[in-house]
C-alpha cells in the first residue's frame, strides 16, 4: 500500500512540478552529483526552476551542474537555476554554468527589488 501511494505521489506530483526547491539543506558536491544522476535518468519536462541556494556547493558541484545542463534532454524547460548563498565561485565557473544552456538564468547573488527588498 505504501509503495503504491509513493508511486502515485511521484508520478502525479514530483514528476509534474514546475519548481524543485532544495534550499538550505547543507548539501555539498556529493549531493549535487546524486541529484544530477537522478535528473539525468528521469526527465522532468515541467521543471522550470531548480533552487539549490544556501548550500555548500563548490566549483566541483558547479562543474557537474554545467555538464548536466549541456545535455538538452535534461530539464529541457528549465528557466531558473538559483544558487544564491553558496560559497563564492570563480567568475570562470559562473560563466561556464551560465553558458551551459541558452534561456536558463543562473543566480548567484540577491538582487535589490526596490525599497531595500531583496529577492
Amino acid at each position: 500500500m505504501a509503495a503504491e501511494l509513493y508511486t502515485a505521489c511521484y508520478e502525479n506530483r514530483f514528476k509534474t512540478s514546475s519548481a524543485y526547491v532544495y534550499d538550505q539543506l547543507d548539501w555539498n558536491d556529493e549531493d549535487v552529483e546524486a541529484l544530477c544522476k537522478v535528473l539525468e535518468s528521469e526527465p522532468l519536462p515541467e521543471a522550470k526552476q531548480l533552487w539549490l541556494s544556501h548550500n555548500q556547493i563548490t566549483e566541483v558541484g558547479l562543474a557537474r551542474l554545467t555538464a548536466m545542463l549541456q545535455k538538452t534532454e535534461v530539464l529541457e524547460a528549465l528557466e531558473i537555476l538559483d544558487l544564491k548563498g553558496i560559497p563564492e565561485p570563480s567568475e570562470m565557473a559562473k560563466n561556464k554554468l551560465r553558458e551551459a544552456r541558452d534561456g536558463v538564468e543562473v543566480f548567484f547573488t540577491h538582487k535589490i527589488l526596490g525599497n531595500g527588498v531583496f529577492d
